[in-house]
């Protein structure tokens, strides 16, 4: 039974998630698409687990205790060895898959994908930690962890958009732009969100609930927007 609470805990805030997402789609996508792209997700999650045992054994820094770090080292840290990789992981199944997907015909489908591969590695991470460290963890990362993934995600397919539209129209500096920033703004929104987390002070945490919940409530009407445009903006590439 504690098990089973403990999994419920784990996966509640995932799903929640993902179908405000969903039903903000006028033209929702194929089911098995969402399925690949949420087990992809899980997928990056062990690929990440992967590369970090491997940077470990490899790369002595990477081996130190956090809590003997300076600032700066911990912000290193925090840095390449988290936000990077994960990021990076997350970005490239997004580009692979989701950009250049058959079914990405209307602007909103590449936020659903981005936040849904999030999701997939926030699911398999949330189980983890939650298993491990019990329902005090679970509660503190539905409220910071999982909201995090999620608007690192949206941002992501916000800038991917941009980048799809900069094609779109031959726009190729726009399009590089673009595609820099659906990783570089995901990965300095990561780096500050673990920074602060790393740091323990409650304030701190705090602010970053009060800030995915001012995020998730901002960005809430500009997702309508994007759910509303036509499918005709992205015809061309077809």
């Amino acid at each position: 039974m504690k098990y089973l609470v403990l999994i419920l805990l784990a996966i509640l805030p995932v799903f929640l998630i993902a179908a405000y997402i969903y039903k903000k789609d006028t033209e929702k996508e194929p089911n098995f698409l969402l399925f690949m792209l949420f087990t992809f997700g899980v997928i990056s999650a062990i690929l990440v687990i992967i590369v970090n045992i491997i940077m470990e054994t490899t790369i002595p820094f990477f081996r130190k205790d956090f809590s003997n770090m300076n600032p700066l080292e911990l912000f290193v840290y925090i840095l390449i060895g988290i936000g990077l990789i994960e990021e990076g992981v997350k970005w490239l199944i997004s580009k692979l898959i989701g950009f250049k997907s058959k079914h990405f015909d209307q602007p909103y489908d590449i936020i659903v994908y981005t936040t849904y591969i999030a999701l997939g590695f926030a699911c398999f991470e949330n189980i983890l930690y939650v298993f491990e460290y019990g329902i005090q963890t679970a509660i503190l990362r539905a409220l910071t962890s999982i909201p995090g993934h999620a608007c690192f995600g949206i941002v992501m397919g916000y800038y991917l958009l941009l980048a799809k539209l900069a094609i779109i129209n031959s726009k190729k500096k726009a399009y590089y732009k673009n595609l820099l920033l659906s990783f570089g703004i995901p990965l300095l929104f990561h780096t500050i969100y673990d920074y602060f987390l790393f740091l323990g002070n409650i304030i701190l945490i705090f602010i970053l609930v009060i800030a995915f919940i001012i995020f998730l409530f901002k960005s809430n009407k500009k997702l309508k927007e994007i759910a509303s445009l036509s499918s005709k903006l992205l015809k061309s590439t077809k």
